[in-house]
């Protein structure tokens, strides 16, 4: 009878076991789940922003085209900025871009900000702030939804920085080779 009580015990104790096991398997693999739930959310996110963002930047470039075409209506000898006639003792006036400017109409296409001591950027002859060329002409990182100043990777259909092309499971740099996830993000796991 005591062997019988210890045989049923110690089934009892693999039981009890195996059902903490199972309850740690479904814990892990709901945890798991709702991870995987939320990752999908900020993905879908991060693909909602980037698109906003590249719809701002053909505005941008809309934007440029229409100035363009505004100020090769100006005069050659007039200011490229406002169109008015350049005085020959107006010392502030300088050439840029092509074209002779007032000091005070040299400003960024786009956030009026003066560039007259500033680096800058064109685009149809017309200044942009770095911030701003950036933000319109650039094309944006599907990672990190910034500019791409630099080298462009082209995966997946989108442009990433380098160091934003990482794996959607792991998180770790991709540099070789991936496959995607339903969403279209890159995995290397």
């Amino acid at each position: 009878m005591i062997r019988e009580a210890e045989e049923q015990a110690r089934k009892d104790f693999e039981d009890h076991e195996k059902k903490v096991r199972e309850m740690a398997e479904k814990a892990a693999e709901a945890e798991a789940e709702a991870a995987d739930r939320e990752k999908s959310k900020l993905d879908a996110e991060k693909k909602r922003r980037f698109e906003a963002q590249e719809a701002k930047r053909k505005a941008g470039e809309e934007e440029a085209e229409a100035a363009a075409a505004k100020a090769d209506e100006y005069d050659e000898d007039a200011c490229a900025g406002c169109g008015e006639p350049i005085e020959d003792d107006d010392e502030d006036a300088f050439d840029a871009l092509d074209r002779t400017w007032h000091a005070d109409c040299f400003v960024c296409q786009h956030c009026k900000k003066n560039l007259a001591d500033e680096k800058v950027k064109a685009k149809k002859g017309r200044p942009y702030c770095l911030k701003c060329y950036g933000e319109f002409f650039c094309p944006l990182c599907f990672g990190c939804g910034k500019p791409i100043t630099d080298s462009v990777l082209k995966a997946v259909d989108t442009t990433w920085h380098k160091k934003c092309f990482v794996c959607a499971k792991c998180g770790k740099q991709i540099t070789g080779d991936f496959t995607c996830t339903p969403e279209g993000l890159p995995i290397c796991c």
